[in-house]
């Protein structure tokens, strides 16, 4: 991180206290949902495999906006039928594939998905999805469009019983609801 001027890790960003690191945390959310779907729209075919939030960084231009999202930490890539040398995974993937008692899976442009959503619930949560209460979940809901646009899918995941019936799970920028960010702190 140290090479990127105004950057930040987005696992950190995650971590927000307050309405303004909210806001920043649901637009990095945004392009880096974005940049995955570039990534896996890419003619090389390409599967990141560790799509976790340690593996992004934003970077802030000085007034503190963020400018771009990059990905970084490629050694779990996979080009199409070329599998780079390590085969790592986020840690939140491993956690959901271990109910099912996976502990090798294939990646795919779902789980990189899955990953990403993995972890935007984690950040207000900090539970494993299998272990969240849906009350919990629903107390949240009060506050945030996009928690409600997810529960349909936060449901099914929760209740998920064989792993190869993992349903279709959209990019983050499909289900944001922006509003969020601005209504956040009319709630809060």
């Amino acid at each position: 991180m140290n090479y990127y001027p105004g950057s930040i890790n987005m696992k950190a960003l995650s971590s927000f206290s307050n309405v303004k690191e909210l806001r920043k945390f649901f637009m990095a959310v945004n392009l880096s949902s974005l940049a995955l779907k570039r990534i896996h729209e890419r003619k090389e075919n390409i599967i990141v495999g560790d799509a976790s939030y340690d593996n992004l960084i934003v970077l802030e231009n000085p007034l503190g906006f963020i400018e771009k999202v990059l990905c970084i930490d490629f050694d779990s890539v996979q080009i199409e039928c070329i599998d780079c040398k390590y085969k790592l995974t986020s840690e939140l993937l491993s956690q959901y594939f271990a109910y099912f008692n996976q502990k090798t899976y294939e990646h795919d442009k779902n789980t990189d998905r899955l990953t990403r959503l993995l972890y935007f619930l984690n950040s207000f949560f900090a539970l494993d999805i299998k272990e969240l209460p849906l009350y919990e979940y629903d107390k949240k809901c009060e506050l945030s469009n996009t928690l409600k646009n997810l529960r349909y899918l936060f449901i099914e995941l929760k209740n998920l019983e064989d792993i190869s019936k993992l349903p279709s799970i959209p990019y983050m920028f499909e289900v944001l609801d922006l509003t969020d960010v601005y209504g956040l702190s009319l709630k809060l």
